[in-house]
C-alpha cells in the first residue's frame, strides 16, 4: 500500500526531476528494480532436465533482448510448436519382448533379457495416430517385417500393435490401419491391437476395420493377443490339413 502511494506521488509530482537524468542512469534504475525478477536458476534446471526446453528458453530470451517482447514471445511459441510437430512426425516406436517368467512385455532395447515372440511382431507407438505420422507407422511395420523375415526361421503369422500410447486417431490413421489389415489378411497373417483406450476403440469399430468381425482383434493385454494369435494359427493349419 505504501509503495503504491509512493509510486503514484512520484509519477504526479516528481517526474520532472528525472527529465535531465542521463539515459544510462535511468536504465540502471530500471535494471536494479527488475533484477530480482530474473530467475537464473531456472535455465540451469531446464538444462539439467531436458535440453530442448533449455534451448527453447534461450531462443526466447535472446529474441526478446534482440528484437522485442512481442517478437520474442512469438518466436518462443513458434519454436515450441516446431518441437511438437517434430515429435508428432517422428513418434517414438519400439519393438516389444516378454520378460522371462512373466506375461509383461517391454521395449527390448531397454530390457536386454526380453524374449522375442517367435512368429510375430510386437510394436508399440507412443503417440496419437493421425495424418502426419500414419505413413511413418506403415513404414516402420514394413521395416520390422523385413527384419523379421531375414533373421527368423519361423514364418511370420501375427502382428500386434500395442496402443497404450495411442490416445487418439483420425481418418487417415484409420485408413492406414485398414490397409495394413487387408494386406495381412490376404497373407494369412493375424493382426491385433492391445491396450486400446475406449475412444480409439470406438473410432476403429465405426470404420471399415471395425466391420471385420470374423475374429477378435482387441485385447486388454499383449499376452492375450499373442495367445489368441497362436490359437488362430493352429486353427487355420488344422483346417488346411483337412483339405
Amino acid at each position: 500500500m505504501v509503495t503504491g502511494l509512493v509510486i503514484i506521488l512520484t509519477y504526479l509530482f516528481f517526474t520532472p526531476l528525472f527529465t535531465f537524468l542521463p539515459n544510462v542512469t535511468l536504465a540502471s534504475i530500471i535494471l536494479m528494480s527488475v533484477i530480482n525478477l530474473i530467475d537464473y536458476k531456472e535455465p540451469l534446471h531446464l538444462l539439467k532436465i531436458r535440453f530442448l526446453d533449455f534451448f527453447a528458453f534461450m531462443i526466447s530470451l535472446i529474441s526478446t533482448f534482440m528484437i522485442g517482447v512481442e517478437w520474442g514471445i512469438a518466436i518462443a511459441v513458434g519454436v515450441s510448436l516446431t518441437f511438437v510437430l517434430w515429435f508428432s512426425v517422428k513418434p517414438p516406436m519400439c519393438t516389444l519382448g516378454r520378460i522371462p517368467g512373466t506375461v509383461i512385455y517391454r521395449d527390448i532395447k531397454l530390457y536386454s533379457g526380453c524374449i522375442k515372440s517367435p512368429g510375430g511382431i510386437l510394436l508399440r507407438m507412443d503417440a496419437p495416430l493421425f495424418f502426419v505420422n500414419a505413413a511413418v507407422l506403415r513404414k516402420k511395420i514394413r521395416q520390422k517385417e523385413e527384419e523379421y523375415l531375414k533373421k527368423n526361421p519361423v514364418s511370420l503369422f501375427y502382428v500386434i500393435l500395442d496402443c497404450r500410447g495411442m490416445t487418439d486417431i483420425d481418418s487417415t490413421g484409420l485408413q492406414v490401419l485398414g490397409e495394413l489389415y487387408q494386406k495381412y489378411n490376404k497373407q494369412k497373417i493375424f493382426m491385433g491391437f492391445a491396450n486400446v483406450n475406449e475412444r480409439v476403440r470406438k473410432l476403429v469399430k465405426t470404420s471399415k476395420l471395425g466391420n471385420q468381425g470374423e475374429y477378435e482383434r482387441f485385447f486388454s493385454r499383449i499376452h492375450d493377443g499373442v495367445e489368441y494369435a497362436i490359437r488362430w494359427k493352429f486353427f487355420h493349419v488344422k483346417n488346411f490339413k483337412k483339405f
